[in-house]
């Protein structure tokens, strides 16, 4: 069952609410206090079990392309039963509305409620027939980006803003920061989308006969143009950091100026690693691409862990 909640997509989800509360809290120089721990917690759980519901139902509807490209997941190997799957699925949807509802959670919030039926929405329509709009190359990256960019970080940004100050009331720096975040990871979430196909392509042609990019325009240069899109926009998100650091130290502000510059340093760190980890890799090779998709889920979650000193 865990491995069927696809951990990676998960552990993600785990780290990201907290990480935008947090960067909430410090950008208006608040506390962590036992209230708002829980405020986070109110809208982590309805989030986590949204996410279950979006992977587990894309696994449900893909068996038989899954049997070709991910032979090894629960249900193509017959690790679990359908119906106990269908089950998961209904019940991680079911918890997740109703424990973001305000009136059944009070910590909840209308942005924390409006982020998890936003993210159900995007998954149902991208998954399931007769919608199924994973079909769609252009599509399904725009849902994937939309949710792991906008839907995430302006929604649960929102929430712990309201949670914090009571209202939505944004600072001229807070404005520039959600819009950043919610600017790289729209990016990220456009790699996610288009690397994901890359070794997928012999289930996706024969058995679901979609075009993936990674079909149209070939592995090679998806995979490539991909690699290329995430370092640079990991390289000017993190320039632009260094700059605010400089800044900082020019005008004597020693703590922000070590903050930035510590964002900075792992950035450019990051896709030094990137571009180190690619050089092995052969886009041909279906397992190699799929190791190194998985990778770069780990500077994903490298990122969350900055977010909260990016102010």
């Amino acid at each position: 069952m865990w491995q069927f909640t696809r951990p990676h997509t998960l552990i993600g989800s785990l780290l990201a609410i907290p990480s935008l509360y947090l960067h909430v809290l410090f950008s208006s120089s608040r506390a962590v206090t036992c209230r708002s721990a829980l405020c986070a917690l109110a809208a982590l759980v309805p989030s986590v079990f949204a996410n279950v519901y979006i992977t587990t139902l894309n696994q449900i509807t893909d068996v038989e392309i899954d049997r070709v490209n991910k032979p090894l997941l629960p249900l193509p190997a017959n690790l679990l039963r359908r119906d106990h799957a269908a089950l998961a699925c209904g019940l991680s949807l079911l918890l997740a509305v109703l424990l973001s509802l305000p009136s059944l959670s009070p910590l909840s919030s209308p942005p924390a409620l409006l982020a998890v039926l936003s993210s159900v929405l995007l998954g149902t329509l991208y998954s399931l027939p007769p919608f199924r709009l994973k079909r769609f190359p252009l599509v399904a990256a725009l849902f994937i980006s939309l949710v792991r960019g906008a839907v995430v970080t302006v929604g649960f940004y929102a929430h712990a803003l309201w949670s914090v100050t009571g209202g939505l009331e944004l600072g001229g720096g807070q404005v520039a920061g959600v819009a950043l975040l919610t600017l790289f990871y729209t990016s990220f979430g456009i790699v996610i989308a288009l690397m994901k196909d890359v070794p997928d392509t012999a289930g996706d042609s024969g058995v679901g006969n979609y075009e993936t990019y990674a079909i149209r325009r070939g592995r090679g240069p998806v995979f490539s143009g991909s690699t290329l899109f995430l370092t640079t926009s990991i390289a000017l998100f993190a320039a632009g950091f260094g700059a605010a650091a400089a800044r900082d130290a020019a005008r004597g502000a020693v703590g922000a100026a070590a903050r930035r510059g510590a964002c900075c340093a792992v950035g450019f760190a990051s896709r030094g690693w990137i571009l180190r980890e690619v050089r092995e890799v052969d886009s041909a090779d279906s397992g190699g691409v799929y190791d190194f998709y998985m990778k770069l889920w780990k500077v994903f979650y490298v990122s969350y862990l900055v977010v909260p000193f990016a102010w």
